[in-house]
């Protein structure tokens, strides 16, 4: 019988992908179904949402209501295509990081004072038009970059990272205690010896999307947010006797053209008109970045400015005050997922009652 696929849509049209669900649907012949995820459904299901949480994470909340949705449509097992990016290359970090790392080790044989006041003025002119916070994204955070030196594993956490370190240090009411890049000593070098001496950079990368990105929050996110609504969420990409097969793939077929998951479109392409994924990549966002000043702002207002919780954690009021301004004033580069990070973080605690001595 035909397989059922699922699409969430959204009233958003900028975040809704319905038209090449159904495009693609049509293509393998499945009975495909259509679930509307509404600003107003969202916001009554939130606390369900926030309650399937393990951990304080702001990437699981998609998968919550994709889950319930399939779930509530009769469906106990699905499957999910977690992990066609780590694996191919799918993400913008294997465009980015190369050249990221080719540019700040051009830079990386002067003096470290040098290096810091190279990093100053790049960010001065970068960043000169920026508001009452910086922007807090991949050029926000300029300084971070040339501070790497061209080292894989610190230009990867600057790029994850949400906050810029000075900013961060802004909004800690103590200093964060020593890391190195976000990372504690022993796992930062472990990490470091998982892609050392590995040749090309794009299968660098890949190691460190799919033990970080993948291993530390998308499979832990989707097993909390799928089994609080008792759905099996299964990742046949992930299976060990596929990865290991792709090990042995060249670098080059496996990842080139970077961006376009070339290999992973051949398998198909005998099936479905690969034209269909000749678009820009979106990732599956909810449109946080609307709900965020609409419906949810009152509510997320309230909770920034709980000063008692915020110092009860370790966190500035005055910073996170600005952070919330400066994103409702519609700054550039402070996207939705900073202060929905911050927001699921104090929810979290305060709901479980952790806070720091």
């Amino acid at each position: 019988r035909p397989i059922t696929t699922y699409n969430i849509r959204f009233d958003e049209e900028a975040y809704d992908e319905s038209v090449y669900a159904r495009q693609i649907a049509a293509q393998i012949g499945s009975d495909h179904r259509e679930l509307t995820l509404t600003e107003s459904t969202f916001q009554l299901q939130l606390d369900d949402a926030l309650a399937s949480l393990d951990q304080p994470t702001f990437d699981a909340i998609n998968t919550y209501f994709v889950s319930r949705a399939v779930r509530e449509a009769g469906i106990t097992v699905a499957l999910a295509g977690t992990g066609g990016d780590e694996l191919f290359g799918g993400y913008q970090s294997f465009t980015d990081l190369p050249k990221a790392s080719r540019f700040t080790r051009a830079m990386a044989g002067l003096p470290a004072s040098l290096n810091g006041l190279t990093g100053d003025l790049l960010d001065a002119v970068v960043n000169r038009d920026a508001g009452e916070v910086r922007p807090q994204v991949r050029w926000g955070k300029i300084k971070d970059l040339v501070a790497a030196r061209g080292d894989l594993l610190p230009l990867y956490q600057v790029s994850y990272a949400l906050f810029s370190r000075d900013f961060l240090h802004t909004l800690c009411l103590k200093p964060p205690s020593a890391c190195a890049w976000g990372l504690l000593d022993n796992t930062f070098k472990n990490v470091s010896q998982s892609i050392d001496n590995k040749e090309n950079i794009l299968e660098n990368i890949s190691r460190l999307e799919l033990g970080s990105f993948l291993g530390e929050r998308l499979l832990p996110d989707t097993d909390a947010a799928s089994m609080a609504v008792a759905l099996e969420a299964r990742v046949p990409l992930l299976d060990h006797a596929f990865v290991e097969s792709l090990q042995k793939v060249s670098p080059d077929l496996r990842y080139e053209p970077v961006g376009r998951k070339q290999l992973l479109r051949s398998f198909v392409e005998d099936q479905i008109d690969t034209s269909v994924f000749d678009r820009p990549k979106a990732g599956f966002e909810l449109p946080m970045e609307v709900w965020s000043k609409n419906t949810l702002a009152p509510d997320m207002e309230a909770v920034f400015q709980d000063i008692n919780l915020l110092h009860a954690i370790g966190l500035n009021a005055e910073a996170v005050g600005r952070l919330w301004r400066a994103f409702r004033a519609g700054s550039p580069g402070l996207y939705w997922s900073r202060l929905w990070g911050l927001y699921v973080l104090l929810h979290w605690c305060r709901k479980h009652g952790v806070f720091l001595r």
